[in-house]
């Protein structure tokens, strides 16, 4: 049973997650940016952008990995554009305030962990090369990690290649760090699960409702950041109403993990820049003593209760933001 006080630290280069902040059963112990919708900078920017959006002043954002940990980078710009968060100017300037610059994220991390009076989650929400990092740099982190959480990979398919998801694309090594560290528990909430969510124009619709009489600048600048990604993917052939809230649903998985169908497996991931599976992450269920499972892999959910837990955090950060027109 998860307990109401959960402590979530979360490495994020993508906007919605300071709405973690606001879900009365988890705290926030801070943001490490990393490689992946864009450059470094531009995440650690980010971060910083959405919490002040949210109204948010306690939460510290930290540097992380700049590339991978063997490969050549690749950002997602062509999905959320220049900046990694393009499409709203109503989104603010950055806060210098809580962007601690100069300090070493993956050390802020570790500091973080072991200072937690409780075992942390740490949610991997973006490429792999923080946690790997912080796993193979301070390995006694891990006597106070309850999970890694991690949002990536693709069972059946992918995203960025026919088999390889972007994430694990982005630092396949950083995986199997991950996957190899001897951690109690590693969950993975691949695209098989998060592709049974979208995001479509009726949900959209049902969260403009509810947040305009609340927040009405806060609502416009979601809106207007989503309309970005649903124009990106008409441009690469993709249908815009077939957009998911891939890292929501991950973290989702960290308060209601019985909206889950989760799947004990030996979970490999496909490294090598000349194999053209390359981030591919391949699992296998048919585990034993001498194959036992490494990870938890989601495979389904129910959306209605990920939704239930989306729009109140949405609510809670509709009422929190000073967002004006």
């Amino acid at each position: 049973m998860i307990s109401t006080q959960l402590s979530l630290l979360i490495l994020i280069d993508m906007h919605p997650f300071a709405h973690v902040e606001f879900h009365p059963k988890l705290k926030l112990l801070g943001i490490t940016a990393v490689h992946g919708n864009a450059t470094l900078d531009r995440t650690f920017k980010n971060a910083s952008r959405v919490l002040k959006a949210c109204n948010v002043k306690d939460v510290k954002v930290y540097a992380g990995a700049e590339k991978p940990l063997l490969k050549h980078k690749e950002n997602a710009t062509h999905i959320h554009g220049e900046t990694g968060l393009d499409g709203s100017d109503l989104l603010p300037d950055e806060d210098y305030s809580l962007m601690q610059s100069g300090v070493n994220g993956i050390k802020a991390m570790a500091e973080g962990i072991m200072n937690s009076p409780e075992p942390v989650i740490v949610a991997a929400i973006g490429p792999m090369t923080n946690v790997a990092l912080l796993l193979s740099t301070f390995p006694e982190v891990k006597s106070n990690i309850r999970e890694v959480l991690i949002m990536g990979g693709g069972i059946g398919f992918g995203n960025v290649t026919k088999t390889a998801e972007f994430n694990i694309f982005a630092d396949p090594e950083g995986l199997q760090v991950i996957l190899q560290a001897g951690l109690d528990r590693v969950v993975m909430v691949p695209l098989d699960c998060t592709h049974k969510c979208s995001y479509t124009s009726e949900v959209q619709q049902k969260f403009t409702d509810m947040a305009t009489p609340i927040n009405p600048a806060f609502t416009k600048m979601i809106n207007d950041l989503t309309a970005f990604v649903r124009k990106s993917y008409v441009n690469w052939g993709l249908d815009p109403e077939d957009m998911h809230w891939h890292d929501a649903i991950a973290v989702c998985h960290a308060v209601r993990p019985d909206a889950f169908d989760d799947v004990p497996m030996l979970v490999k991931t496909v490294c090598g820049e000349n194999d053209p599976n390359n981030g591919q992450t391949v699992g296998d269920r048919h585990i034993s003593e001498h194959k036992p499972a490494n990870c938890i892999v989601s495979m389904d959910m129910n959306s209605e209760i990920f939704w239930e837990e989306m729009f109140k955090v949405w609510e809670l950060a509709a009422r929190s933001s000073d967002l004006k027109f």
